[in-house]
């Protein structure tokens, strides 16, 4: 089976499992999930983890007889066991992310540019390229803590953190936009932007591509 075969069976089996038994298995789930190792190893685990739930769900035994009071503990051993990312795989997903999350900004870009072919208020001919680096590092700093909240769940501290960049993250482009227009500008207009929304597409595709290939290799 193909990584997205093993996720859409695993979501599958998760509809077998009984309200305290799917809820220890989400605390597995996301950590396993956000933890820096092969995604296809991880799915495959948790295919393991989710089929061995439910056959002993059908013998009567609930997630703590199979793994323990304490499931961190239990998930911070599944994944040692795991094989780590690569450095390659991980600065092709940095890149991957960060291509992706610029596809976004520029998707509104150009939406922006469609209305105003419509509407003269939406009209402009340049931007400022900071409020893109702005959010871009922000986005950045809210996935790197909501994955650090994955794995600290119980952590006061790394929830507030996380609130308060995601919080911000939005906020920090729509903001950044009124007040740095006109400063670091480049031409603009609907074919330029929508170009630049394709490449972008097309770029994080071939990543994300790369990234699985190269992982299947040595998984």
């Amino acid at each position: 089976m193909t990584t997205e075969e093993l996720i859409k069976r695993n979501t599958i089996l998760q509809r077998s499992l009984t309200r305290g038994n799917a809820a220890a298995y989400e605390i597995v789930l996301a950590y396993v999930r956000g933890s820096n190792v092969s995604e296809r190893a991880i799915e495959e685990t948790l295919l393991e983890i989710i089929e061995h739930l439910i056959t002993g769900q059908k013998h009567g035994k609930n997630a703590e007889d199979l793994f323990g009071r304490d499931l961190k503990q239990y998930s911070k051993d599944i994944v040692a066991n795991l094989p780590k990312e690569t450095k390659s795989v991980q600065l092709i997903d940095a890149f991957y992310f960060g291509t992706l999350m610029l596809m976004w900004m520029f998707i509104v870009e150009t939406a922006g540019q469609f209305l105003s072919t419509f509407f003269d208020r939406f009209s402009k001919d340049t931007f400022s390229i900071i409020p893109y680096l702005i959010s871009l590092i922000s986005l950045t700093l809210l996935i790197a803590c909501f994955m650090k909240l994955l794995k600290n769940a119980d952590s006061k501290l790394w929830t507030v953190i996380t609130i308060i960049v995601g919080a911000l993250s939005i906020p920090s482009f729509i903001v950044s936009r009124y007040l740095f227009e006109g400063v670091w500008t480049l031409p603009i207009n609907l074919s330029i932007s929508f170009f630049i929304t394709l490449s972008l597409f097309l770029i994080q595709y071939t990543l994300k591509k790369w990234s699985k290939s190269l992982q299947n290799e040595w998984v």
